[in-house]
């Protein structure tokens, strides 16, 4: 998947959807980004197998080029961006 991926969730949605549901009550400033962390990851690797029409191959993990090549091509407006500019 190459582009933009738009969330429809806001930073204070996510925390409310958060409390919600979990018995957390000590929100961390620090949940946002590690949700973010694993869109940004699940994304990379998917365009990663999407590159390969849909197939699998572990070897396109090893030694992280292919993969941080995804990384640095990964866009989405996360939960933890304030504003578009």
């Amino acid at each position: 998947m190459h582009g933009v991926v738009y969330f429809t969730q806001t930073a204070g949605e996510y925390r409310r959807r958060f409390e919600r549901r979990t018995s957390y009550r000590s929100y961390s400033k620090f949940h946002g980004y590690a949700y973010d962390a694993v869109w940004t990851i699940a994304l990379a690797v998917d365009s990663v197998i999407a590159d390969r029409g849909g197939r699998y191959d572990a070897g396109d993990f090893r030694g992280g080029s292919r993969l941080h090549a995804a990384l640095n091509q990964t866009d989405f407006l996360g939960v933890t961006v304030s504003e578009l500019s």
